[in-house]
């Protein structure tokens, strides 16, 4: 059989391995979905790699878990490094965790059918969790022939599901969208917490540009109450959970060099909590 004519079964199979991980019955409201395998830098040949994110146990957890192999491989899994990052890893992302490779997966092993392949499984720990709120998570993998590889995951927790913080989603600027320096460009994205009782639970967010709030440049608080279509399925309340920003990169940042990839980073403030969640992407910003 082809690389080709795998690939379905192996899409298939990674979805199916991460809804049936063991902590499945501790965290049913969390999804994890993964992507296309790309090229990461030094990136060649084919992509023939598969490989899933476990739920995680608790969304409050900062253990992170899956497994990944090159099925070109023979004789082992044919992975020799994997590191998790928030972002493309050439393109503003952060390390946010190195797990130990080479774990024992005996259920990947017997669903792919290669005894080789149990030794497939990573796992580590997050220097922050990811799980109460939608999100990003690259998995890199490296081949000693064919350099790096990523997957891109998916993250989203059920309203039900997220214990603390508001729940806050960048729509726009989507990861490495093109920004004008010297133009106005709008973010916008939602952002409420679920447990409060009426309108939104949120009273700020906030926005910072190439950085976070400790290396970035604050650029302002963006305004509240916008309607949202994705925030009104969580309920009524909810559904002027919008927020937007209008900003001009020129304005904030000296850009010299065309094409500088920026990290845009949210905060929103619950004002039933007093919490706090933050989400970041990477932009490009162009020149005239």
């Amino acid at each position: 059989m082809s690389l080709h004519s795998m690939a379905p079964a192996l899409a298939a199979l990674a979805l199916t391995l991460v809804l049936a991980t063991p902590a499945e019955s501790q965290s049913q409201s969390v999804t994890i979905s993964g992507s296309i395998w790309l090229a990461g830098p030094n990136g060649t040949g084919d992509p023939t790699y598969a490989g899933a994110l476990d739920q995680p146990p608790a969304v409050t957890s900062t253990t992170i878990s899956g497994w990944v192999v090159d099925t070109s491989a023979e004789g082992w899994s044919g992975i020799d490094d994997v590191q998790i990052w928030s972002g493309p890893m050439d393109a503003g992302g952060q390390l946010v965790a190195h797990p130990v490779i080479q774990q024992n997966r005996p259920d990947v092993a017997a669903t792919l059918g290669n005894a080789y392949w149990a030794a497939s499984g990573f796992s580590g720990t997050l220097n922050s969790s990811p799980w109460n709120s939608a999100s990003s998570l690259y998995v890199y993998a490296h081949t000693p022939s064919k350099g790096w590889w990523y997957n891109q995951f998916l993250v989203f927790a059920s309203i039900g599901a997220i214990s603390s913080g508001p729940r806050l989603d960048i729509e726009v600027p989507t990861a490495l969208a093109t920004v004008h320096n010297s133009m106005a460009y709008t973010a916008s994205g939602t952002a409420y917490d679920p447990s409060a009782t009426s309108g939104t639970g949120v009273d700020r967010v906030s926005l910072y540009l190439n950085g976070d709030r400790k290396t970035g440049v604050y650029i302002g608080d963006a305004t509240l109450g916008h309607f949202d279509k994705f925030s009104a399925q969580a309920g009524g309340q909810f559904t002027n959970a919008g927020w937007q920003l209008t900003f001009q990169p020129s304005s904030w940042i000296n850009t010299q060099t065309d094409n500088t990839i920026m990290q845009l980073t949210v905060y929103a403030h619950s004002s039933v909590t007093g919490a706090e969640s933050s989400s970041q992407t990477s932009i490009v910003v162009s020149l005239p």
